[in-house]
């Protein structure tokens, strides 16, 4: 469900089964590693799943989007915490 399902059509994306996939193709605009899966919803829904970095984000708030980023500065709190 994580490996690219869209070939060569699409060289600047990547969708596995369900989850789009950053940084597979082209270089990753988002916080994460390539190869991190990700899904948002409608009302600022959000999880991501990065498997280099062992670290699974869920973030939920009932907010109609056109907000405040406030699931961006979320992430970027979450990988600001990380210990090396």
């Amino acid at each position: 469900m994580t490996h690219d399902q869209l070939g060569p059509e699409f060289p600047d994306q990547a969708f596995g089964l369900g989850f789009g996939i950053d940084g597979m193709k082209t270089p990753s605009h988002e916080l994460g590693t390539p190869g991190q899966y990700r899904w948002g919803g409608f009302f600022y829904t959000e999880f991501s799943i990065d498997p280099k970095e062992d670290m699974i984000t869920v973030f939920m708030a009932q907010l109609h989007p056109g907000g405040p980023n406030i699931s961006g500065k979320f992430h970027t709190l979450a990988y600001a915490a990380l210990i090396r």
